[in-house]
């Protein structure tokens, strides 16, 4: 599928699915595809699941369709609408709360104590409570029980909770900004077992220790209505940014672990990195252009994570790199690989400049500020810079005479050298980059090239009368029409020039060339790069685990010939 496809594609359903900000401004997260990806690790365990997904920052909103809508019982998510029913009257003067019951209140909702939650159904209206949440809140699946005594039983949600957080948290249930943040603060506090010692951390709060701040209203119930149900619904983030609710049930004879490690699948395949991860700024223009969770990338795996000088983010396929003088980047598969290598951001090639972009051949390339990346399937990933990358590209970069590199920049006796497909590239500081091949370079490996008799080349192949002639700093190789190589010392300025049949030098049919082993001499530090890599410590976080691409990647950007 063509980029431009992509692009059309994932704009449609982003209209449909999420409401995106602007740009530089926290965008819709992946919702769509991570409550799907959540739906089916529920069909897969035979649990019927309802899930809903709100980011408030956004208003994006997404739920896993009927099963949202379908009702369950409530189990203790009940609680939440007693306590908002008896906050909500008290402030209005309409029942009075002592101290002890709102002590006792915290406890319900903290720790789920059903005896009390029993105290205040009884004492202060029952189904009544559930109706006036249903009528502040506008929830639509939301009923009280059928039998009155049994508060358990009221039927709710997933999408109904979501729209109770909603209205909680941004005060259109009618509740005052004081008992909302009691009601959160006692969320936020949820002890690791209820006061009927049954464990309530599963769901949320396991499923995503890596958050700072996760406030949860947890609900079990077994063999009522021959069902097993296990309930997590709370918010996520310091700033109450995400509502996240997974409703389970199961038929009785299931067993309640069941149902909990179903809950618990359900939250962990939907953040698998253990956090909800917000993609914002100029990452996420760069991951929402690229398809974001649809693309190539994948899903986020981690939040904004600082590097030197700048900033990047771990998603399933690869990372985005951002720094304020080269903008947001993508980087993946074995050239990520290779640039980890090279240490990253901290290395010689400094920060990414472009997002990937087709190569001949089914390669690809990634440029940086120190230079660039190719990747073909013959050649692999290899970094290459500063005077051999210009000469390179000045030759048609992979679709010339030499083809894809295949090593990185390696050390000779004073200089540096690439190996390619069909010859090599050397340089030194007194001769700058020249390329050789074929024959002339079998003939010059035999005389210990740079370390031989005839030094580093000063010319690139070029045309002469006797043939294809490369000078060299102590005399020239010239290839012959009969296939001979021929060797002059020390040849001067002005035979040669009288020697010379043309000015522009083309290139000689090239042979396999042997690639020799590299120089055994001191290394250099090679052809500076064209821009300073960044300094100091390497960027935090886990590097790139993934297996480097062993297929065609799928880059950005229009068909390009590798040149600037």
């Amino acid at each position: 599928m063509s980029m431009r496809l992509i692009r059309s594609f994932v704009a449609l359903a982003a209209g449909v699915a999420m409401v995106a900000g602007g740009t530089g401004v926290a965008q819709a997260d992946p919702g769509f595809t991570v409550v799907v990806e959540g739906h089916a690790e529920a069909g897969a365990r035979g649990t019927t699941a309802g899930i809903a997904l709100l980011d408030r920052a956004t208003g994006s909103y997404a739920d896993n369709g009927a099963n949202a809508r379908l009702r369950f019982g409530s189990a203790s998510l009940v609680k939440l609408f007693i306590a908002d029913s008896m906050l909500r009257r008290a402030a209005h003067g309409q029942i009075a709360l002592s101290q002890a019951d709102r002590n006792s209140m915290a406890v319900m909702l903290r720790s789920s104590d059903d005896p009390i939650a029993s105290s205040f159904w009884s004492r202060f209206g029952g189904s009544s409570m559930v109706s006036d949440v249903v009528g502040r809140y506008q929830l639509t699946e939301t009923t009280p029980p059928t039998n009155p005594r049994y508060w358990g039983m009221t039927q709710i949600s997933a999408h109904d909770i979501a729209m109770y957080y909603r209205g909680l948290l941004d005060g259109t249930g009618g509740l005052s900004p004081s008992d909302r943040d009691f009601i959160v603060a006692c969320l936020r506090q949820a002890t690791s077992h209820g006061t009927d010692g049954v464990y309530q951390w599963f769901g949320l709060h396991d499923g995503l220790p890596r958050e700072s701040a996760v406030g949860v209203k947890q609900g079990w119930m077994s063999g009522v209505d021959s069902h097993i149900y296990r309930h997590s619904a709370g918010i996520v983030g310091a700033d109450s940014r995400y509502v996240v609710v997974v409703l389970g049930r199961d038929p009785a004879g299931a067993g309640s672990a069941h149902t909990v490690a179903a809950v618990n699948g359900v939250v962990q395949k939907m953040f698998p990195g253990g956090l909800i991860p917000r993609v914002q700024g100029g990452i996420g223009d760069t991951y929402y252009a690229t398809g974001g969770p649809r693309g190539g990338l994948g899903l986020p795996r981690s939040e904004e994570l600082p590097a030197t000088g700048g900033a990047w983010q771990l998603f399933d396929k690869g990372r985005i790199y951002w720094s304020p003088a080269t903008g947001a980047h993508f980087v993946w598969g074995s050239i990520l690989t290779a640039w980890e290598a090279q240490r990253f951001e901290n290395g010689r090639l400094g920060y990414p400049t472009t997002d990937e972009r087709y190569a001949a051949g089914g390669g690809a390339w990634t440029a940086f500020q120190g230079g660039r990346i190719y990747w073909s399937p013959a050649t692999g990933a290899q970094w290459i810079r500063g005077g051999i990358l210009d000469v390179w590209a000045g030759q048609g970069a992979e679709r010339g005479p030499l083809g894809f590199p295949v090593t990185g920049e390696l050390p000779a006796s004073g200089g540096a050298w690439h190996a390619f497909q069909n010859g090599r590239i050397y340089w030194s500081a007194a001769t700058g980059a020249h390329w050789l091949n074929g024959p002339i370079l079998g003939a010059w490996q035999a005389q210990r090239m740079e370390n031989g008799p005839l030094g580093y080349p000063t010319s690139d192949p070029r045309q002469v009368a006797a043939g294809t002639r490369v000078d060299f700093q102590h005399g020239s190789l010239t290839l012959r029409p009969d296939g001979r190589v021929v060797e002059e010392r020390a040849v001067s300025a002005t035979s040669r020039a009288a020697e010379d049949t043309a000015a522009s030098a083309t290139t000689p049919a090239p042979s396999t060339p042997s690639t020799g082993a590299p120089s055994t001499a001191a290394p250099s530090t090679g052809a500076p790069s064209t821009g300073a890599p960044s300094t100091g410590a390497p960027s935090t976080g886990a590097p790139s685990t993934g297996a480097p691409s062993t297929a065609r990647p799928v880059p950005t950007g229009t068909d390009g010939d590798g040149t600037p």
